[in-house]
């Protein structure tokens, strides 16, 4: 996702919806979601959806919020890639912990 440089402070199901098939995609699988499916999936992950005015249904993208998304990519190998994010950083770390101490 590129929740990194996203400006706005929430982002739609249907952008979820969007990033979400491209990354299918970019895997070689077949893109299959479409917004209304995915308010309940981001439910099940512990993320609140709200009513956002015009704009629909999203997140609110509250630090809590970013920080539970990246703990939510990792878990699901999603590449935590951004340099300069601190998030990303912790999880990496993290993850690397894990490795060694299975090693």
């Amino acid at each position: 996702m590129h929740i990194h440089k996203y400006s706005e402070p929430y982002v739609t199901v249907g952008c979820v919806a969007h990033w979400t098939n491209i990354l299918l995609q970019y895997r070689g699988e077949q893109p299959r979601f479409q917004a209304r499916a995915v308010g309940p999936i981001l439910r099940q992950l512990g993320l609140s959806t709200v009513k956002i005015g015009s704009k629909g249904i999203g997140i609110c993208l509250t630090n809590d919020v970013r920080e539970h998304l990246h703990r939510q990519a990792a878990r699901y190998r999603i590449i935590l890639a951004a340099d300069d994010c601190p998030l990303c950083a912790k999880q990496r770390s993290s993850e690397q912990k894990n490795q060694s101490a299975k090693q």
